[in-house]
């Protein structure tokens, strides 16, 4: 097998779009919640003036039964980078990805802290999205979307395990802006990642976030819906907001 620090043609099998880069960052994803979060991420940097060259992959597994031959993510899994400017290092997880962005790519703190016990507490809540809501939530949408049967059960313990893990956002948002930072907060990566999973939460709540007792999530999601970045990277046609646009009686329908 060959090192990490070759670039591997295993992934051209199952990737679309432009060959493998000699510069900048190649980026392998999809538009799910995690895929997003470092797209938007990308974004925000360009925002800030950033002339990261980043490359887009579109991946389609389903083209490659070798999944855990993908050196760029033995687990076979989106998103992954590989840095073409740092010996061709490759970068899997979202959350890993995203503390590596803030450590090689983000020198001017436009999305993480100075201040180590900031930067701290970013980082925690990173791993807490991405060990916490992020698994539970997408059980809960798993269970009432695309099991080949009916588990309530199932279905029932995974959505009261995302309320469970949406109220400590809901508590740690009152009289905030931002998950982390001094005052009201500063838009960080804490709350990227945490922002492409809960503008889908609805989908296993069953509600709004406000009417699911979340008003302070919902302001949040809002808030950073509404930044440049934010509506650059999430197009009219994506799948949330086409099923969030379906209104309270299709929210309610998909949990019953």
């Amino acid at each position: 097998m060959a090192s990490s620090s070759t670039p591997n043609p295993k992934a051209r099998n199952f990737a679309t779009g432009p060959p493998a880069s000699s510069k900048g960052i190649d980026f392998y994803s999809v538009d799910t919640p995690n895929g997003m979060k470092i797209s938007l991420a990308f974004a925000e940097l360009k925002e800030a003036g950033s002339d990261l060259v980043v490359t887009r992959h579109n991946i389609n597994f389903g083209k490659n039964e070798q999944k855990e031959e993908w050196e760029v993510n033995p687990n076979g899994r989106i998103p992954a980078i590989v840095d073409r400017d740092r010996d061709n290092q490759s970068v899997f997880e979202s959350g890993s990805i995203l503390l590596y962005i803030a450590k090689h790519y983000d020198s001017a703190y436009n999305l993480h802290f100075q201040d180590d016990k900031d930067e701290t507490d970013m980082i925690s809540w990173i791993f807490f999205q991405n060990a916490g809501l992020g698994p539970m939530q997408g059980q809960a949408n798993h269970f009432l979307s695309a099991a080949p049967e009916k588990l309530p059960y199932a279905a029932r313990r995974f959505i009261d395990e995302t309320k469970r893990l949406l109220s400590v956002y809901e508590e740690k948002l009152v009289g905030r802006e931002y998950l982390v930072g001094q005052g009201q907060g500063k838009y960080s990566y804490a709350d990227i990642t945490a922002f492409t999973w809960i503008r889908a939460a609805p989908l296993v709540l069953g509600a709004s976030l406000s009417e699911s007792g979340f008003p302070n999530v919902e302001k949040w999601v809002t808030r950073i819906g509404e930044r440049p970045a934010s509506k650059a990277s999430f197009k009219p046609d994506d799948f949330v907001t086409k099923a969030l646009s379906g209104g309270p009686e299709v929210l309610k329908k998909r949990v019953e």
